[in-house]
């Protein structure tokens, strides 16, 4: 699953996975703005049929935060 969800992030912030930090975090990649971030989102509830509540939103700031999730 951690791959998936870094595969689709490399796509919704048209990043090479190669460049990903080491730490994938809002923080860290320079290009995580409101719109990717819903994009974000949106990518990963149609791959991993979940609907997410609108105050999961703001947790899901880091990979480890939305694989934690996504194993909800």
């Amino acid at each position: 699953m951690r791959q998936q969800v870094i595969e689709i992030m490399a796509r919704v912030f048209e990043m090479d996975i190669a460049d990903f930090p080491t730490e994938i975090n809002k923080d860290t990649i320079e290009n995580w703005d409101s719109l990717r971030h819903l994009n974000l989102i949106s990518e990963l509830e149609e791959t991993f049929e979940k609907n997410f509540e609108m105050e999961d939103f703001s947790d899901m700031t880091s990979l480890d935060n939305i694989i934690l999730m996504l194993e909800k």
